[in-house]
């Protein structure tokens, strides 16, 4: 699970991805780029792991067999040269690059893409894909080492677009040397960066991949990256990130606030870029199987009672004279293709809430707080962040609701949300196919690593994704989308809208001391291409750098610096025993209040590189 839109700061860094509007310097060899997270990744195994932290970083170390290319929205070449599909739309060909190894050394082949697709659709490891080819998958042939085919139980039209995003090619010599459960900890792919390290709760780092030459064709660069070393720190509170972004301890920082923003927005070492992003808008799962929001009557209610317009102009005011988060009144944003504007629906009504309530049976107390039965009208809303809770709750206790909010990490939110154990809870996921419904709503994502947090079973519901998915007739699916987008909410009202369908990025420039000319800073696309852009050279702030390869047993700890404070950390992934001690962080500004975004671009967060400037 990931948040829905794009929202980075950066101070030094590099934008040169096609279609984004820079003239580009000579490249440039060398550098660091220190990037934020604003929470801790849970493993980085793209097989098992749907969550945006870890995306992010894995994104950098795995590629896929395909590609979208954002221009034209075609799915082109990337670790797949070409494919094929059977008439019967159950069949896919891929045939494979050649000279492409994993970072141990080992060939990638028509095997590790099966051992992939298999590892993924092995219900006992749990993968957390809600975009995989779930109950559709069936198996993989190796025909020759460069040519591999997928069989499917039934036509799947998103086959290629969830290929592009979700199934990422894993090393089976990795896997098998660590164990499925561990691989996420000392992960090995074909990527442009090499796993290093990573201290929990401090860093990841990963290595320039010096063999690399296999970008797909869309990327203007397909050789190594350009820069040599990445480190993602962990950072939660948003104004130390702003704090380490401005005195240029950090080049990247996600997730800020919106007053951050806007004052940074009018710095002249800033300029925000606002893109379109597909998919699904910022959601709230409802619990169809928890009491009160089991009652139908309290889940519409909760949709005529919050004020979607109210919320955007409070929480994301700065943001929207850039084009950013407007209102949403339904499952898909209005960029997404098979977008009806007809299905929207549920507009602020709060007297139709309070109606509804009053016919269901549930009476306002003395308090202000609805009752039926004995049973209080209380609703558990569990977040990662302060704000949106907060415009939530006094929207609904204006029509007789008590929201408690707890306020977690991404990890424990997910958790909790696997668990039932809140009404509401956030639920964004971006898709350039409409069929990201199904993962929220569908029957078969209830449960394991499935995102149908709302709980939802319905036949009907289930059969309009299934149609979708098998449908390749473009207006036909299209009609269709309109009675999956709009069933949810008007029969069983399983999510609220609380986002819009446009994202942001900042980008920006500063002088270095020493570093002559301002660099300019941006992002890479969908897939976190950050060897794509050169940056000029720069100390590494975080860490030495390592001798060792990910290649070697992850089980002989080497020491990585002297930012560590002495301590030792596998190169391989530091294990609880031997991880790094935090590093001092600067002090906390005074903390930020309002909504928070993540980095977005597509399904993971797109991730910046470093290019000269070109004044």
């Amino acid at each position: 699970m990931m948040r829905r839109f794009l929202l980075v700061l950066v101070l030094l860094a590099v934008l040169g991805l096609p279609g984004l509007g820079f003239t580009a310097a000579a490249p440039r060899q060398g550098g660091a780029l220190v990037y934020s997270l604003d929470g801790s990744p849970d493993r980085l195994d793209p097989n098992l792991s749907g969550l945006r932290p870890a995306q992010i970083v894995f994104f950098q170390i795995f590629d896929p067999l395909v590609v979208r290319d954002p221009k034209d929205n075609t799915i082109k070449p990337w670790l797949a040269t070409s494919w094929t599909v059977s008439p019967d739309g159950k069949t896919y060909t891929f045939r494979l690059r050649t000279g492409v190894r994993f970072h141990d050394g080992t060939a990638f082949d028509a095997a590790a893409v099966k051992f992939n697709f298999d590892r993924t659709h092995n219900p006992a490891l749990g993968a957390r894909c809600g975009g995989c080819a779930v109950g559709f998958y069936e198996s993989a042939d190796v025909v020759t080492p460069t040519t591999v085919r997928i069989h499917l139980k039934s036509p799947w039209a998103p086959f290629l677009d969830a290929a592009s995003l979700f199934y990422r090619m894993t090393s089976p010599a990795g896997v098998r040397k660590v164990g499925d459960q561990d691989f996420g900890r000392y992960p090995v792919g074909t990527g442009p960066f090499r796993f290093v390290e990573w201290a929990p709760n401090d860093h990841v780092t990963l290595d320039r991949n010096p063999d690399y030459n296999w970008a797909p064709s869309l990327f203007t660069h397909q050789g190594p990256a350009y820069i040599d070393r990445v480190t993602f720190r962990i950072i939660r509170e948003p104004s130390t990130r702003v704090g380490a972004l401005q005195s240029g301890e950090l080049q990247v920082t996600t997730a800020v606030s919106p007053q951050d923003f806007q004052r940074l927005a009018h710095d002249p070492r800033f300029r925000p870029i606002v893109g379109l992003a597909p998919g699904s808008p910022y959601n709230w799962a409802i619990n169809v199987t928890k009491a009160p929001t089991d009652d139908l009557a309290v889940r519409q209610a909760m949709e005529w009672g919050i004020n979607r317009d109210l919320i955007a102009r409070v929480a994301y005011g700065p943001f929207q004279s850039y084009g950013a988060y407007r209102p949403a009144y339904t499952l898909l944003s209005p960029v997404t293709w098979g977008y009806d504007k007809g299905s929207e629906l549920y507009r602020y009504n709060p007297a139709k809430a309070k109606e509804v309530l009053d016919a269901a049976g549930w009476k306002v107390g003395p308090d202000g707080v609805r009752a039926r039965g004995g049973q209080r009208l209380v609703i558990v809303f569990n977040a990662w962040e302060h704000g949106i809770p907060e415009l939530v709750q006094s929207e609904l206790r204006s029509i007789g609701m008590d929201v408690k909010i707890g306020i977690y990490d991404a990890l424990t939110v997910n958790e909790d949300q696997r668990k039932g154990e809140s009404h509401l809870s956030p639920l964004p996921g971006a898709r350039t196919d409409p069929d990201v419904l199904s993962a929220f709503l569908h029957s078969r994502n209830v449960g394991g690593g499935g995102f149908n947090f709302s709980f939802i079973k319905d036949p009907a519901l289930d059969r309009l994704f299934d149609e979708g998915a098998t449908e390749v007739n473009t207006a036909r699916l299209r009609r269709g989308t309109t009675s999956r987008s709009s069933r949810p909410r008007s029969k069983t009202c399983g999510s609220t809208r609380r986002g819009s369908s446009r994202g942001s990025t900042t980008r920006g420039w500063r002088r270095e001391p020493g570093a002559g000319r301002g660099r300019r800073v941006g992002l890479a696309g969908p897939h976190g291409a950050i060897h794509q852009l050169p940056a000029a050279p720069q100390r590494d702030r975080g860490h030495r750098r390592a001798r060792a390869g990910v290649a070697d047993d992850p089980s002989r700890p080497r020491r990585s610096g002297a930012a560590h404070g002495g301590r030792r950390a596998g190169v391989g992934g530091a294990t609880p025993a031997d991880s790094a001690q935090p590093r001092p962080r600067p002090a906390a500004l005074p903390a930020a209040r309002g909504r928070r975004t993540a980095v977005r671009g597509g399904r993971s967060g797109p991730v910046a590189a470093l290019r000269p400037a070109d004044h």
